[in-house]
């Protein structure tokens, strides 16, 4: 029997949201582990943060701090929904896509 997902089996939304709240868990969990190769290697993820819309209909917009060989780095991903706002952003880390430019003091 071919495994069903979650919405596909309840045909709800809650089954739906299940499965959105399932892939930012795995996505973030494969972030941790990245996380653990990247301090294996000197370097690190510093923080990810989650910012809100700052007006109605707004993307949200995650930033990623990361230290590689002694240098500070940003990377930012936003989307209309926060779920996939977080696993865009996590995804390009994980495959190299995610742009970083070197950090700044703020106002410079």
């Amino acid at each position: 029997m071919a495994r069903q997902k979650a919405s596909e089996r309840k045909g709800s939304r809650e089954g739906a949201f299940g499965d959105e709240m399932r892939a930012v868990g795995e996505a973030l969990l494969e972030l941790g582990l990245a996380h653990e190769r990247y301090k294996r290697e000197g370097n690190e993820l510093v923080d990810i943060r989650l910012k809100a819309p700052s007006d109605e209909g707004g993307e949200w917009l995650v930033v990623i701090r990361a230290s590689f060989e002694g240098t500070r780095y940003v990377g930012f991903h936003s989307s209309f929904r926060p779920e996939e706002a977080v696993r865009g952003a996590v995804n390009r880390v994980l495959n190299g896509q995610m742009k970083w430019r070197e950090e700044t003091p703020y106002g410079r």
